[in-house]
């Protein structure tokens, strides 16, 4: 058997209400899908039914039997998803039915484009009622992915057509018979190809000794047995304690229906419509952008804001359709919408997902997932929301104007999808394979690619778009211009900056040093401070040109003045004079720790900072307290020195007044230890 005969076919019924889906289901597996007491009373499906097909060539078919009635198209809906190929029953004694209609809009907007299509009770009518109702179905399915489907008569009660060669139809006879109908149509369908595990789940029920099971269509790589999971939306952890496929025990859960027996959650809090995979895979998803079709029979067409009931997966939400092109969708258009869920619900990109209106109950359209992660889009919004420098903010709200990007969203190329996700909104790489529904490995390849072309840059951990680095780029500039222009000082400092951007610490780090790889900006590191940590080791963030040669001269100029001043410099505005600089220079030497504002005016050069302040330890390690007389007889200096530097200690802890004395302060033995082992 090769690998595609060894994957199964997930077939789904649709169909007219008493049409015979069950029964020809019935008699090509020779089970009953029909399993509730109810639906045996009443000779009528009301939920969901499930039964195996082994081939003649080896492939398996799994069928998904749906109810037909009008008040069960949820159900219908919620066994059409995952489904691989699509079964289309007729009755020949009644010809097409309104259900029928409504079904076959729901497969063709499920996009189910493998299908055939089955004329059963064959046994009931003649040969021209038989031909009549066949061109009724060729004309109902026109248009649709029913419409070159093989039609195949059939009846279930005496076998004709199942196995050998049914009667003609208004095609002409026919050689092919259900069976060998099947497995064309097997042999044709391409199996979903998902990139990550998913189990949508349609039954939840309890066994006795095992505890909570859950079924449903599963995709992607599988589960295996052990493996630990999450259901979502509102996120619960769980554990796999066994698998079961086609009603058989198996090692994993790949494509086709699955059955997972959990532990570590009880089955009261597990609904139909919950999604299983990986955990930290998906996340709750409140609004999707997506690509919508409409009906040709909607009417009225779509309004902005209308209500509508949304059949995601096998969840039914209420919810509203805001149309994001134009006012409204007429009958038969497609256009991009966002449609805002009442409730969280699980979604992915690409999911398929039907709309219908609550009164009178009808299916409208259906369309596709783009974006699980979508800001906040209305046609009436008034543009794009600006900071003073002109960019765009990263949060903003759309212009209302037809979304940019979402049909790379769509699209089956990874790195068309990662591309468009970057250039939406800054991401990490975790966020973006949430967000496409994508492996972390493929993500990672994808931007690995994107980075070395040049279409994805990475600051940290997280992914910025090419426009919108320059953009920042841009903006950091012209913050730094404004700094220097309105404060007279060359440098900002890192957290300043930071706080500007509106990025975190790591990011802003990486996107400073591939500026200053670039030669837009320079960086200074500051001193660390060895005395009272007051300055912490960092960045000063400035421009090339704002620190001409007159202002670093004149930086030099201070230094050295204040080195040769001792513990007894002029006041600041008198070097000042005699070097010719600015403020902006003061600030620049302050902001990088090369001096210290004792009081307004007066300034120690670091170095004799600390021989003040080691003076001052010496002295309270020997004498336990001093008064400024002492301490100014200590330094050698002046008592109006003495004084502002007694005022500097205690206004930093070092030490305490109590009236005319100086004790050990809280910060003492934490300054007299740095200065020991300072080098």
């Amino acid at each position: 058997m090769t690998e595609s005969q060894g994957k199964p076919v997930v077939v789904g019924t649709a169909g007219h209400v008493d049409h015979g889906k069950s029964s020809l289901i019935q008699a090509l597996t020779g089970v009953d899908p029909d399993r509730l007491p109810q639906e045996k009373q009443r000779g009528m499906t009301l939920d969901l039914g499930f039964a195996n097909l082994n081939l003649p060539s080896g492939r398996v078919v799994s069928f998904v039997d749906v109810p037909g009635h009008e008040r069960l198209v949820a159900t219908m809906v919620a066994g059409a998803t995952g489904i691989d190929a699509g079964m289309l029953v007729v009755a020949a004694d009644e010809g097409v039915m309104p259900q029928t209609r409504e079904h076959i809009a729901i497969l063709d907007l499920l996009a189910v484009d493998s299908c055939l299509i089955a004329i059963t009770k064959t046994d009931l009518v003649d040969a021209d009622m038989l031909a009549l109702v066949a061109e009724d179905v060729r004309e109902a399915v026109s248009g649709t992915v029913l419409a070159d489907a093989d039609v195949v008569p059939v009846s279930a009660r005496s076998g004709a057509g199942i196995l050998s060669t049914g009667p003609p139809t208004a095609s002409g006879p026919r050689s092919t018979n259900l069976v060998e109908a099947l497995e064309m149509l097997s042999a044709r369908v391409e199996t979903s190809a998902a990139d990550v595990s998913r189990l949508v789940v349609d039954r939840v029920f309890t066994i006795k000794g095992f505890g909570t099971v859950v079924t449903g269509p599963s995709s992607g790589p599988g589960f295996t047995v052990g493996d630990e999971v999450e259901l979502f939306p509102q996120p619960r952890r769980a554990r796999v304690r066994g698998i079961q496929q086609r009603g058989v025990a198996a090692a994993s859960a790949g494509h086709g229906r699955s059955a997972l027996n959990l532990t570590g959650i009880p089955p009261e809090s597990i609904t139909r419509g919950d999604v299983v995979a990986p955990p930290g895979s998906m996340e709750d998803c409140a609004r999707f952008d997506a690509r919508l079709r409409l009906c040709h029979d909607a009417k009225e067409g779509l309004d902005h804001k209308r209500e509508v009931t949304v059949h995601l997966g096998a969840a039914v939400i209420p919810g509203r359709v805001f149309p994001l092109e134009a006012e409204r969708i007429d009958p038969g258009r497609e256009g991009w919408v966002q449609v805002r869920l009442a409730q969280p619900a699980a979604a992915w990109r690409g999911q398929r997902f039907i709309i219908r209106i609550p009164s009178p109950p009808k299916t409208i359209g259906g369309g596709q997932v783009a974006d699980v992660r979508p800001i906040r889009r209305s046609q009436f919004s008034r543009g794009l929301r600006r900071t003073v420098a002109g960019t765009p903010s990263l949060r903003s709200r759309d212009s209302g104007q037809a979304p940019t990007g979402l049909a790379d969203m769509l699209s089956p190329d990874p790195h068309r999808t990662v591309a468009a996700i970057v250039t939406a909104r800054v991401s990490t790489a975790e966020q973006i394979a949430r967000r496409a529904g994508l492996s972390m490995e493929t993500v990672g390849r994808a931007v690995e690619t994107l980075g070395t072309q040049r279409r994805v840059v990475a600051l940290g951990n997280r992914l910025f778009s090419p426009d919108l680095v320059e953009s920042l780029e841009q903006r950091v500039e012209s913050e730094l211009r404004c700094h220097h222009e309105q404060n007279g000082s060359v440098f900002m400092t890192r957290e300043e900056l930071r706080r500007s951007l509106r990025l975190p610490a790591a990011e802003v780090a990486a996107f400073l040093d591939r500026l200053q790889r670039t030669g837009r900006i320079c960086l200074e590191e500051r001193k660390a401070e060895s005395i009272l940590g007051a300055h912490q080791a960092g960045l000063g963030v400035g421009l090339p040109d704002a620190m001409n040669a007159q202002g670093q001269g004149a930086a030099a100029t201070i230094l050295e003045a204040l080195d040769r001043a001792g513990l007894q410099p002029p006041r600041i505005e008198e070097i000042m004079n005699d070097v010719g600089g600015d403020t902006g220079v003061i600030r620049r030497l302050e902001a990088t720790g090369r001096i210290t504002r004792v009081q307004e005016g007066l300034f120690l050069s670091q170095a004799n900072l600390e021989a003040m302040v080691g003076s001052a330890c010496s002295l309270l390690e020997s004498e336990g307290t001093f008064t400024v007389s002492r301490f100014r007889k200590c330094l050698g200096v002046s008592r109006k020195y003495a004084l502002a530097f007694a005022e500097y200690l205690d206004a930093n802890r070092i030490t305490r007044r109590e009236g005319d004395n100086r004790s050990p302060g809280k910060s003492f033995e934490q300054v007299r230890h740095q200065l020991a082992h300072s080098g």
